[in-house]
């Protein structure tokens, strides 16, 4: 699959997110999620796309990503609303994480000590998963603390393979899908809808290594004429 194609973006969010009232719920937060990751920083961002999910990555972390049947949402435990909190009893101990249960939703946290953070990058990062048809009543609540982690996530590196897997493309089909203007990851280049990203300073653009050529030197070299006779054997020669 090309990711930088248009269409196969499209194809892939039609396949992931057949209803087109949950489609619409679900690209909008996704894209409030890149502009709040784009004014945190604009550099340390990334949307991958995949036949099987398409991926916000900010920092270090996945902040959201987008399934057949469900969107996957990384939180904050510290501005989680206080009903969604884990009970005095924890929660139930499933695979590497804890899970717990508040008001019909499932939330994982870190198995050990649920501050410590499901990603170790961003302490008190939890995860829940959300199925389409109720997005539109979940996301508006979780929207808060949805953005905290994604604010704090942006303070870590990068992660390596955030940059080269960017999908442009997708940005591209959220501007023209919202009818709204959507910015490119600073390493990427341009801002949907015609408009140009400042540049960046001169210390955050990456120096390639520089070559200077040494004192010039002269070559002399010697060339012989051909003989007729010789060059005209050779080709009647390959002709035959």
């Amino acid at each position: 699959m090309d990711r930088q194609n248009e269409q196969a973006a499209a194809s892939v969010l039609s396949h992931l997110i057949p209803q087109a009232r949950n489609r619409r719920t679900c690209l909008r937060f996704l894209a409030d999620s890149i502009l709040v990751a784009d004014k945190s920083r604009p550099d340390r961002w990334g949307v991958t796309l995949a036949s099987e999910y398409v991926r916000l990555n900010v920092g270090k972390p996945e902040t959201l990503t987008i399934h057949e049947g469900f969107l996957h949402l990384v939180l904050d435990l510290g501005t989680l609303p206080k009903q969604l909190m884990p009970g005095r009893t924890g929660g139930t101990l499933v695979g590497k994480h804890m899970r717990w249960e508040a008001s019909g939703l499932y939330l994982w946290g870190n198995k050990n000590d649920i501050g410590l953070g499901v990603f170790s990058s961003v302490p008190g990062s939890i995860t829940c998963n959300i199925v389409l048809d109720l997005c539109g009543s979940w996301l508006p609540v979780l929207r808060n603390s949805h953005h905290s982690l994604i604010e704090r996530a942006a303070q870590t590196a990068i992660n390596p393979e955030t940059r080269s897997a960017h999908s442009r493309n997708v940005i591209t089909f959220l501007a023209k899908y919202l009818n709204r203007e959507m910015p490119q990851p600073s390493y990427s280049g341009s801002v949907m809808h015609g408009e140009s990203e400042p540049n960046p300073l001169r210390e955050e653009v990456p120096q390639p290594d520089q070559y200077f050529e040494g004192n010039v030197k002269q070559i002399e070299v010697s060339v012989y004429e051909r003989n007729p006779r010789s060059t005209s054997e050779v080709l009647g020669a390959l002709r035959s």
